[in-house]
């Protein structure tokens, strides 16, 4: 059976399932192409964060299943029973496929934090992090897969049986989401306070990594519509906005979570944009050399890309490997070592005629 869109809650939550389907997914395109213009391969990092994609795509998906064969958004009593079939299915899938993203867009979070810090002791509370980042999603998994007996009860409503509290349930899982949430948010701002950089660069990627507290805020609005949903009464109707911060969650996360890997696109772009605004006052093509004959040669100013130094010393002929992460073009620091000492090397040309 097919429902058509005939309320504001249903076109609401169909139109927020759309936005935030193509949101991550442009952010990850970004995270690509920034990989792309650095030359390196794709890491552990971006598969989990493509993992964690893939089941924001499925939620997305799921989300709109419910409105159009599910009844959500309908009062239970307009909503046949084999809809509540399908809607409680589809919920069921949502909810073991949002517990598998934020475990998969944490572990990536983590992950690119190793890329990034080199600290042996960072990478132990990163690593015991990822551990109970997943140890929670295995309990989200297992608690809303058997919190019905027989199971089949959490997806057919004519079966018999017996179901625990599941406002509890969620209040709980609830709660223990939002403080992985702060937890993975905060592990990197004491690392990067301590930094002997400037302070100017230290404020700034404290802010970089202090975005992911947005998803701690839409954590806590999602965990009050959650108390809201009466399972026992008009479930199809109180869900609505459960389901819509459910969403919003995992698809924001991936999208925060992107963003730190976005400084080699940016500098590539500032770096465009800042040869186009130049070219009226140096153009190379106006720029010569005079020789003994009274002739000029054209000298290719421009052609030569900025290298950040390797610490191993490079034999003649031998190419320097690519840089492996994504803050030191954001911040001018040199991956795996922000705040050393990193060489730039400027050209300069004069033209003098006699």
């Amino acid at each position: 059976m097919t429902f058509s869109l005939e309320n504001q809650r249903q076109k609401s939550t169909v139109a927020v399932a759309v936005v935030f389907c193509v949101l991550p997914t442009i952010s990850y395109g970004l995270r690509l192409w920034s990989r792309r213009i650095q030359k390196v391969l794709l890491n552990p990092s971006d598969y989990c964060a493509l993992g964690a994609l893939v089941c924001c795509w499925a939620i997305c998906g799921l989300a709109i299943v419910n409105i159009t064969h599910g009844g959500v958004g309908l009062h239970a009593k307009e909503v046949p029973l084999s809809a509540v079939k399908v809607f409680m299915a589809s919920l069921y899938s949502i909810e073991v496929l949002w517990a598998v993203a934020e475990g998969l867009i944490k572990t990536s979070m983590c992950l690119l934090y190793m890329g990034i810090f080199p600290m042996r002791s960072f990478h132990i509370g990163l690593y015991i992090a990822i551990g109970i980042c997943n140890t929670f999603a295995l309990m989200v998994i297992l608690s809303t897969t058997f919190i019905c007996l027989p199971v089949k009860m959490s997806f057919d409503p004519t079966v018999q049986g017996h179901c625990g509290n599941r406002n509890a349930l969620w209040l709980i899982i609830g709660i223990l989401n939002i403080l992985t949430d702060v937890l993975v948010v905060i592990l990197p701002i004491p690392v990067v306070w301590g930094l002997q950089i400037p302070q100017k660069k230290r404020i700034a990627l404290v802010g970089i990594f202090s975005l992911g507290s947005f998803v701690c805020i839409v954590s806590m609005i999602r965990l009050q519509y959650l108390m809201k949903v009466d399972f026992t009464g008009d479930i199809t109707y109180t869900v609505v906005n459960a389901v819509i911060w459910s969403l919003l969650e995992p698809t924001l996360a991936v999208t925060v979570g992107c963003m730190p890997t976005f400084g080699p696109l940016i500098r590539s772009y500032i770096k465009s944009w800042g040869k186009g605004s130049s070219s009226n006052h140096l153009n190379p093509s106006n720029v010569y050399q005079s020789s003994a004959t009274g002739r000029f040669h054209r000298l290719h100013v421009g052609n030569y890309p900025e290298i950040p130094l390797n610490s191993s010393v490079a034999s003649p002929g031998s190419s320097i490997p690519p840089r492996k992460d994504c803050l030191d073009d954001l911040t001018d620091t040199q991956h795996g070592n922000l705040g050393e000492n990193k060489i730039k090397v400027q050209t300069e040309w004069e033209v003098t005629s006699s």
